[in-house]
């Protein structure tokens, strides 16, 4: 279950498809488009915020802390089975969240078409 923002759904999925699929161990080796053989686990995503839609897509972001720069994770296999999106469980969250959230989303749209 991946209850949280981008950083936590991103995050399952990558654990997920790496459980399934041993021979990317290395998360470094899920850069760009993944030839995952295996679906994801079983993954039941409740986003708290609505900036990446990272409950919903293919996509994910992973942090490289030894390289300091992240990377994006394309994979058909790590769509969620389940999507709880909360509307009313959004907007009740604080507005610097919020606006962060959007802010996230617009760095993952711009970053994905290389404007960044």
């Amino acid at each position: 279950m991946a209850i949280g923002g981008g950083l936590p759904q991103d995050t399952s999925k990558a654990i997920g498809i790496i459980n399934n699929n041993p021979e990317f161990a290395d998360v470094r080796s899920l850069e760009g488009f993944a030839p995952t053989r295996h679906p994801c686990v079983t993954l039941f995503a409740i986003p708290t915020t609505a900036g990446t839609a990272a409950g919903v897509t293919i996509n994910y972001v992973i942090t490289d802390e030894e390289q300091r720069r992240k990377f994006v994770c394309i994979d058909p296999h790590d769509i969620p089975q389940v999507a709880i999106v909360d509307a009313e469980m959004m907007a009740s969250m604080p507005k610097r969240r919020s606006r962060r959230g959007r802010a996230d989303g617009a760095w993952a749209v711009g970053r994905g078409h290389g404007l960044f």
